[in-house]
């Protein structure tokens, strides 16, 4: 059986293609398609890995400011009273901006303590992997952000090349971030 080739042609008699070298073309079309939508979910991904890595630092880099305003805001507003300023604090409390702002501080530490419980349970995970699998990534993360030493200085306190302490902290932040933000960085 001879296999026949359908030429396609436009509205005017003009030779398109082939049924074959169609195909072809929506095979290749196709290829490009999902290529390039490949390419940018992994943008994508790449992008909100870099925002949680950032978010991570900023975390990192605010928490022993984070704990101290945890532990020196007021809990509740009789906390903050004494007997001299208690005429004043009457006069705000019947000024419904200043009452708002007593409940702004309030919840503000409220929201920080559950910033920091979750970080420090985070901690407390990646500390346990890093043991388990005898890698430096928590140590040297711990060092720098929440203890403040220098790349130097851990370096020093490790006996590794700076190049080395960089790409353990960098490990180090990218495993939190997954931690602290979830499976959307991965």
């Amino acid at each position: 059986m001879v296999r026949q080739r359908t030429i396609i042609q436009d509205v005017d008699g003009n030779r398109l293609f082939t049924r074959d070298e169609m195909k072809e073309i929506v095979k290749i079309a196709s290829h490009a398609g999902v290529a390039a939508y490949n390419r940018k979910h992994a943008d994508e991904l790449e992008k909100k890995h870099d925002i949680a890595v950032e978010n991570t630092v900023k975390l990192l880099e605010g928490y022993n400011a984070m704990k101290l305003h945890c532990s020196s805001a007021i809990s509740r507003t009789e906390e903050s009273l004494t007997p001299s300023s208690l005429q004043a604090v009457l006069l705000e409390v019947f000024d419904r901006k200043g009452f708002l702002q007593v409940e702004g501080i309030l919840s503000s530490k409220r929201r920080t303590e559950l910033i920091i419980e979750h970080i420090d349970t985070m901690l407390r995970v990646y500390e346990k992997q890093c043991i388990q699998k005898r890698k430096p990534y928590y140590e040297c993360l711990v060092m720098a952000y929440i203890n403040g030493l220098s790349h130097a200085e851990i370096c020093e306190k490790k006996g590794m090349s700076e190049r080395t302490i960089y790409n353990w902290i960098n490990q180090g932040l990218d495993d939190m971030a997954v931690l602290l933000f979830g499976a959307t960085v991965i």
